[in-house]
């Protein structure tokens, strides 16, 4: 009873996580086009100097890239990218469910006490034979 209590919160605390994520991810999408020229900033002279600067390095395709790996996964940086580009798309790879990692554990203590159950079981001789002198076989 105990883990599937523990279960039952562990799957609520992932459900209001998963809606957290989905509110951030919503925020940072809000307005997004794709390209870093799109962008909008609080201080149009903070735009204007990182813009001189990734048009100077003809980087813009890798900023878009760059952006887009970070929606998708979550984080970004130049081994995500790396990744991406070889592996393809990698959608929420930094989240975990608590629920699953909780059943997991439950799952293997349980398998590990029934198998110590059993070896302690079949160590002791619950059932002797006896012959009719009385001495054990």
């Amino acid at each position: 009873a105990v883990p599937m209590c523990a279960g039952a919160v562990a799957a609520e605390a992932d459900r209001l996580w998963g809606r957290q994520l989905e509110a951030e991810s919503s925020m940072l999408r809000a307005g997004y086009t794709g390209k870093v020229v799109d962008a909008k900033a609080s201080k149009p002279e903070d735009k204007e100097a990182i813009m001189c600067e990734v048009w100077q390095a003809g980087a813009e395709d890798k900023v878009d890239h760059a952006v887009q790996v970070l929606l998708d996964a979550g984080i970004s940086s130049g081994a995500w990218q790396v990744a991406v580009a070889r592996a393809g798309v990698l959608r929420q790879v930094t989240c975990w469910k608590l629920s699953t990692s909780l059943v997991i554990w439950a799952l293997w203590l349980w398998i590990s006490i029934f198998k110590f159950y059993e070896y302690l079981l079949g160590s002791l001789d619950l059932n002797p034979q006896v012959s009719c002198s009385g001495f054990r076989r």
